[in-house]
């Protein structure tokens, strides 16, 4: 059976095209947002534009205290669940192309079980913080 694994047959040298070190995600432009229904829960739904072609991988990120970390009390003393817009912004810059070539879309699920203290969630991106009122 030849070897094929690796530069000498041997598994032992790898390739690889990934750069040392990724960009870490930045705030994005949001231009709109919404709240959907959902089976136990909402979902939490962000349309935004990237400032240059090659962003991605948006996402919807909860804004310390982490979901993990917080606590009713947090959220009934606040009010709100905070979260923010990232995406990760390209390697290499290009020239800015048309609108809809950057268009980034995100989407967060919340059961039910952690909104039972919160009034609203409250949404920051790039330049803009939007609340959208739960009901």
């Amino acid at each position: 059976m030849p070897e094929f694994l690796g530069r000498e047959g041997s598994g032992g040298d790898t390739y690889g095209i990934e750069p040392e070190e990724w960009p870490d995600a930045v705030r994005v432009q949001m231009t709109s947002s919404r709240i959907d229904p959902a089976l136990r829960g909402i979902i939490v739904r962000v349309e935004g534009i990237a400032p240059s072609p090659g962003y991605h991988s948006a996402r919807l990120a909860s804004i310390a205290p982490t979901p993990a970390e917080d606590t009713e009390e947090d959220r009934a003393t606040t009010g709100y669940i905070e979260l923010e817009f990232l995406a990760f912004p390209p390697i290499e810059t290009a020239p800015a192309g048309p609108t809809s070539g950057r268009v980034l879309n995100a989407a967060l699920f919340l059961p039910t079980r952690y909104l039972e203290d919160a009034s609203a969630i409250r949404i920051q991106s790039a330049g803009t913080v939007t609340t959208l009122p739960l009901n």
